[in-house]
């Protein structure tokens, strides 16, 4: 019976030489596989965490969630937002030796508005209302 495989993840093939029923338990060994493959694909998944690290420059993009290390300084997005745009915090474990330093921008003229030094013992979402972070 010739055995031929698929490349990547060597699932059975069934193979035009071989009789029905040989492909049969072939094509049974190779849908098991699979489906245990799709089942750890589905968990993982599930289980990742959409956190994006922070940008080089500093500069954060709106309705996204960052990974906010001890230490940061980061610029909130301050153009083109809406009424419950949002940017949300993971912080970091050590937050409480080296707070992270967020730093507010003028919606209209992307100028400092004011800094705030970030150190609370939980994530943090911040949401733009009536023309502010808050």
């Amino acid at each position: 019976m010739p055995n031929n495989d698929t490349t990547n993840r060597g699932y059975p093939l069934p193979h035009p030489e071989n009789i029905m029923a040989e492909d049969a338990t072939r094509i049974a060994d190779a849908i098991t596989e699979i489906d245990a493959d799709m089942h750890a694909v589905q968990q993982l998944a599930a289980a990742a965490d959409d956190t994006l690290p922070l940008p080089v420059g500093g500069l954060l993009a709106k309705n996204c969630r960052y990974f906010l290390p001890a230490g940061a300084e980061v610029t909130m997005p301050s153009a083109g937002l809406h009424e419950g745009d949002w940017v949300e915090f993971v912080r970091d474990g050590d937050m409480t030796a080296q707070p992270a330093t967020i730093v507010f921008g003028h919606p209209v003229q992307d100028i400092p508005a004011g800094t705030h030094s970030y150190n609370a013992n939980a994530n943090r979402r911040f949401t733009y209302k009536n023309g502010e972070w808050l």
